[in-house]
């Protein structure tokens, strides 16, 4: 398994970096860098580069929920955030038009329908699978598979699964929270159901938060944050 780090620096990060043969990293900022190492990586070696301020090693991050404990019929989105007055408003439109969020999470069931606008485009504008070799990363990125809302529509139109799964299931509801239109049941409309999507599906590891649990790294979500800006 590799290593990774964040790295809070000064100056021109990446002529230190390569004087010390550290080629895979990523500048994020003109203040933060994400640097991944094989694992036998002394991080020693990064006290002795003058442009480095701040390292810490990558931090692991686990998904807070795990979809079926406990859950039974589950809850409307507007009924759980107090927000129905809103909808049930004549004189207020808030659809969600015009705006564009971002799911980092576990990835996104791409054809399913209520991600699907009625003309049949993708309600996602880009889709970045930091797991996938699928196809190629995003600019300035080192590993996974970007796809455009072009690629995604040619997916759809053809029923093809095979450019991104999201196997825990996270994403898509979080996703489904946001901008589900309640094509299969109108009780589940999202907040802002006209509005498009950027997802990320994080990088997953195995126990490293806490055994036998599915687990991310903050390195890849920092990433995912920077590519989501640019």
């Amino acid at each position: 398994m590799e290593k990774s780090y964040t790295i809070v620096y000064q100056g021109d990060i990446g002529q230190g970096l390569r004087e010390k043969n550290i080629n895979n990293y990523m500048v994020l900022n003109d203040k933060l860098v994400v640097v991944y190492t094989n694992e036998d990586f002394d991080p020693t070696i990064l006290d002795d580069i003058e442009q480095v301020s701040i390292w810490k090693k990558a931090i692991p991050m686990s998904s807070l929920i795990k979809i079926g404990d406990g859950v039974v019929n589950g809850e409307t989105v507007t009924n759980a955030s107090g927000t129905s007055y809103i909808e049930n408003n004549p004189y207020i439109s808030v659809d969600g038009t015009g705006t564009l969020i971002a799911i980092i999470d576990s990835g996104i069931d791409y054809l399913h329908p209520d991600f699907i606008n009625e003309d049949g485009s993708s309600k996602i504008l880009y889709l970045w699978d930091q797991e996938s070799d699928y196809g190629s990363p995003p600019d300035n990125m080192l590993f996974g598979s970007e796809y455009n809302k072009e690629q995604l529509n040619e997916a759809i139109a053809n029923n093809n699964a095979d450019l991104s799964r999201d196997e825990i299931g996270t994403g898509t509801m979080a996703a489904g929270i946001v901008v589900s239109e309640g094509k299969n049941n109108p009780a589940y409309r999202g907040i802002a159901p006209k509005a498009e999507l950027i997802v990320i599906k994080l990088r997953s590891y195995i126990s490293l938060f806490k055994e036998g649990r599915i687990n991310y790294k903050n390195t890849d979500f920092l990433v995912a944050i920077s590519y989501i800006i640019q």
